[in-house]
């Protein structure tokens, strides 16, 4: 992977951070009956402040449909059946899908499987969630998604 700043660096290195930081949150909970403290991710965020500031989208466009569009573009590569379209989706938009090798890992098999037919094999999400609509680079949401594949 090649990053083209120093933004998307901090991009790259705190993202699987994050996704990690809400797995664990939630092994803690189950493993201690409770919940745990809140876990805080610490980033220097100026270049995504900066980013913002300097972007040419029309400052009035909601953030979190931005964000809405390329989860939704990551769940329409899933439905796909596509493991190398999911993949390649993932590298072009940047989306950081919490167990995306999971995911690709179990479409591949899904692709290999043999005697799949009558709609077999097929992903189909039932629900999408965000846990807040982002209005400013300052803000922070994680999104939840629910599919099943019939075998």
């Amino acid at each position: 992977m090649v990053a083209l700043s120093s933004c998307e660096v901090e991009y790259i290195a705190v993202s699987p951070g994050a996704c990690q930081k809400v797995w664990l949150t939630r092994l803690l909970r189950d493993l201690i009956g409770s919940e745990p403290g809140v876990p805080i991710l610490k980033v220097d965020n100026k270049s995504a402040i900066d980013l913002k500031s300097s972007s040419r989208v029309d400052p009035g466009y909601p953030i979190h449909e931005s964000i809405a569009a390329v989860d939704k573009e990551s769940m329409d590569a899933v439905e796909s059946g596509s493991h190398r379209g999911f993949l390649t989706q993932l590298r072009e938009t940047g989306n950081t899908v919490c167990g995306r090798h999971p995911i690709a890992l179990f479409m591949a098999a899904v692709e290999q499987a043999e005697g799949l037919s009558d709609g077999r094999g097929q992903f189909k999400f039932v629900r999408y969630e965000r846990s807040s609509l982002v209005e400013g680079p300052r803000d922070s949401s994680v999104s939840y998604a629910s599919a099943f594949a019939v075998l």
